[in-house]
């Protein structure tokens, strides 16, 4: 162990040996011989528990202790704190409206930001869905084209061979109507 921390752990045990004859002297001051007795007409035996009992709790909870006698102090001058408690809530109020104007100022370049890649984005997908429109207006057109062509074909082979053409229709029909006489006798 270095000597810096043995100096420190020394000290330590001084201050709490310090601590304990202080605690010491209080609690024989709250004792049956103590100031209090002529306060409580020679029976203060309750407020002398009361009192070992604090001693007791300071011993073996010192920061608690500490906390509560605090807030015991704060209560006991509440009164002449309301004004600096209305002045702590103008400072805080003041701090808040700072906050408020500092996040609107953060939040309005992104909200701006926001509304340009949205507009970016609106303007890419009407893009896209022109492009849709004229790529599927395109294949219709050409489809009906190809079948326009397809028709025209067909016209010109009938013509040219009318008896084969005749037979082919004649098929086709004979076909058409053995599926609808099948459908009736399925009913």
């Amino acid at each position: 162990m270095s000597q810096a921390m043995k100096q420190a752990a020394s000290e330590v045990e001084r201050m709490q040996q310090q601590l304990s004859e202080r605690l010491e002297q209080v609690s024989r001051q709250l004792g049956s011989n103590g100031p209090l007795q002529g306060l409580m007409g020679g029976n203060n035996h309750d407020l002398t528990h009361l009192g070992q009992a604090a001693i007791r709790l300071v011993r073996e909870k010192p920061i608690a202790s500490l906390l509560i006698g605090a807030g015991l102090v704060s209560l006991t001058l509440g009164g002449s704190r309301d004004a600096s408690s209305s002045t702590i809530g103008k400072n805080l109020g003041a701090k808040l409206d700072k906050a408020r104007s500092q996040a609107r100022e953060q939040v309005e370049p992104m909200a701006e930001s926001v509304r340009e890649s949205a507009s970016e984005a609106k303007a890419a997908v009407n893009e896209f869905a022109e492009r849709a429109h004229s790529s599927i207006s395109d294949g219709i057109e050409q489809g009906v084209e190809q079948v326009r062509r397809k028709s025209e074909d067909l016209e010109g082979w009938a013509r040219e061979n009318p008896m084969t053409a005749s037979l082919v229709t004649m098929a086709i029909g004979a076909a058409i109507t053995s599926l609808a006489n099948r459908r009736q006798a399925d009913r």
